[in-house]
């Protein structure tokens, strides 16, 4: 703004040292309230700065890591609001109420790698003080449904997946009267790489992969069956399964939180879900989807579910082998389209249970499977796997949850003769 100058006689004259100190101090207060005013809008945004998740974000909730001493934890949950005993491994939220029996001790693995023991009654908002702000990913492609038809050796891994190694481990289904496997990995411009295989599963060893460009890996029979022939419950031919390596930037910022979690230590059960649940929640950035050849409307379909995969079966290969291992197991099945695979892991969680701490689960992969079983058509093993889900939410506590599943119930069931 421009300075206003009052016109008088003595403006040049004798006042002018008071004019001179006028403007001085009139830029003095100026400085002082522009400073005060930069200072107050700096407290203001630092709390929000500092809320942000990092470019990769975090997992999306905590975990049990160990529970010490004769008793139980109960876990109340905010959202959905239910109820139920906590085991190692058990996901927490951030709403969640924990409350240890007297003399019991149990460590939270928090989102961002840090442990912290909780011995009294503890909401998981202050055990844990930093969460991401952001919800799960959410289902996969349907186009990528499939795994279905066991005479053809159909994808596991990778299947419409992101990638952090250039040089993966290709995977598929053993067809039981194939005796050899070739394997084809192919981009936009022709075949990268050739081999042959009795087993059912290999390294590539080709040039490493380009990042960001659009893969496809394709395998056959000596008996001419093909992965090609992957269907979904309608019959049409699968077509989402093609992978991407991750450029160094976004793999940079996966390798942090990885790190972060692991801290060096050896992986165990509750890690193993950690990493598992993080890399399936990930989600490219927005600004990097056109480098990946990828638009708005299909980019968070793709995760690190390969990745995801390979964390829980490793983990599998160990004792003990609990019901929330392979429930989650199911659910990256389910959510990269190997829906027998995911039946087949919802149903080895369910035999699981052994104990009220494995409720919650048993409750979730009972839902899990009713999905299947809807995908399939099977109308009375989706009967029953609803009610069963029904039930264990009712005991957990969550009569909205249980409402709705008995809508979904009375859709299925067989209307009777009047």
């Amino acid at each position: 703004m421009a300075e206003h100058r009052s016109e008088t006689p003595d403006e040049m004259g004798g006042e002018s040292g008071t004019v001179t100190t006028s403007k001085q101090a009139i830029r003095w207060v100026a400085f002082v309230f522009g400073m005060f005013i930069t200072v107050a809008i700096a407290f203001t945004l630092l709390p929000a700065t500092f809320a942000q998740p990092s470019k990769a974000n975090l997992p999306r909730s905590a975990r049990v890591q160990i529970i010490v001493g004769k008793g139980k934890v109960r876990v109340q949950r905010d959202d959905p609001p239910n109820s139920f005993f906590a085991r190692q491994g058990a996901e927490l939220n951030r709403g969640d109420l924990l409350t240890p029996d007297q003399g019991v001790q149990v460590t939270i693995l928090c989102p961002n790698g840090l442990q912290r023991s909780v011995k009294a009654v503890s909401g998981l908002g202050k055990v844990c003080p930093v969460w991401r702000t952001n919800a799960p990913r959410g289902t996969q492609d349907f186009n990528a449904e499939g795994g279905l038809d066991a005479s053809i050796p159909y994808l596991i891994t990778p299947r419409h997946s992101l990638l952090l190694s250039a040089k993966p481990l290709l995977r598929w289904h053993m067809v039981a009267d194939a005796s050899n496997y070739r394997v084809e990995v192919s981009s936009p411009t022709g075949t990268v790489g050739q081999a042959q295989t009795k087993d059912t599963q290999i390294a590539y060893a080709g040039k490493p992969l380009e990042p960001g460009l659009v893969y496809t890996l394709v395998v056959m029979t000596n008996t001419d069956r093909s992965s090609r022939e992957d269907t979904t419950p309608s019959g049409e031919l699968a077509q989402a399964l093609d992978f991407r390596v991750l450029r160094p930037a976004e793999a940079t910022d996966v390798q942090i939180i990885t790190a972060k979690l692991l801290r060096g230590k050896p992986i165990n059960e509750t890690t193993a879900l950690m990493l598992a649940t993080y890399y399936d929640d990930y989600v490219l950035p927005a600004n990097a989807i056109a480098a990946y050849e990828l638009t708005p409307d299909n980019y968070q379909t793709y995760s690190l579910s390969a990745e995801a995969i390979a964390v829980l079966e490793t983990q599998l290969q160990k004792e003990p082998r609990s019901s929330v291992l392979y429930r989650t197991l199911g659910d990256l099945y389910w959510q990269t389209g190997l829906i027998r695979l995911a039946g087949n892991a919802y149903n080895t969680a369910i035999a699981q249970m052994q104990s009220p701490e494995d409720l919650e689960e048993w409750t979730l992969a009972y839902y899990g499977l009713g999905q299947v079983y809807a995908t399939l058509k099977d109308s009375q093993q989706l009967l029953y796997c609803l009610s069963q889900a029904r039930i264990g939410f009712l005991f957990l506590g969550n009569p909205d949850q249980a409402a709705k599943l008995k809508r979904q119930i009375d859709l299925v069931m067989p209307k009777r003769p009047i």
